[in-house]
This record gives structure tokens, C-alpha cells and sequence, in this order.
């Protein structure tokens, strides 16, 4: 079906970067787990044809057709980064990450669990390359 099918990006390199959000995350002579990362990205788009709404995961921003009438080339009005997210798991938060080498899912790493969404967002915000 056109439009369910995330896109496909091979890589051959034999190591990548890419740039952190963090200063010393985009340094190349220092990998770590946090610099080496495929983004992952929920897509939200709306049909100017015939109204319909709907959400779709994808490694980039991109267009999708729409999959109720066929519409070609809808560019979404609104874009959530899923590379690094804090899930839900039982009792504790855990810290997932999309790898480099995710191809048509995010095909999350667990980065770290803890007792609340709070000590999640504080080893993000606090994390060293």
C-alpha cells in the first residue's frame, strides 16, 4: 500500500557521525553511543483532498500519499523526533534509542531504566558523550 512503508537509507561507511544536540556530543574524534544514532520521526499529515488525518513513522521528514483517496506528495504540518525517548515500562522509565543501523523501525537500544520519568529527563539532560 503506498504510503504505509517507511523509507529504506543504507549507509557505507565505515564509521558515521552525526551531529549532537549536546557541546562535545558533536565530536568526531570522541564516539560514543550517544553520537551514532539513525533519527526516527512521527510524521502528522492532513489531506488536502478529502480531510483525512493521519500519523506515519519514518526515519526523515518527508512526504507520504495519502492512504484513504491516494492524494500524491503530502508534506506534514507537524513532526515529533522519536530518536531518543522515554518509555514506560511496568514500574520504571526507560531511555531508548534509535541506532544507526534501524532501517524500517526505530529498532530501539535501551539506553538506561529509572524509578521516574523525572531521573529519565535528568540522565538526558545530563548526558556526556
Amino acid at each position: 500500500m503506498a504510503g504505509l512503508v517507511p523509507a529504506i537509507h543504507a549507509f557505507f561507511v565505515a564509521k558515521a557521525w552525526m551531529p549532537g544536540i549536546k557541546p562535545g556530543m558533536t565530536d568526531p574524534a570522541r564516539p560514543s553511543k550517544w553520537s551514532i544514532s539513525m533519527p526516527w520521526f512521527r510524521n502528522h499529515y492532513f489531506c488536502e483532498s478529502c480531510g483525512a488525518t493521519w500519523a506515519a513513522e519514518w526515519s526523515d521528514i518527508v512526504y507520504d500519499d495519502c492512504p484513504f483517496c491516494g492524494a500524491k506528495h503530502t508534506m506534514p504540518y507537524k513532526s515529533d523526533d522519536r530518536t531518543v525517548i522515554v518509555a514506560r515500562e511496568g514500574d520504571s522509565f526507560v531511555v531508548l534509542r534509535s541506532p544507526e543501523t534501524a532501517a524500517h523501525d526505530p529498532d530501539y537500544e535501551e539506553l538506561g531504566s529509572f524509578p521516574s520519568r523525572e531521573a529519565a529527563a535528568a540522565f538526558l539532560a545530563g548526558r556526556a558523550p
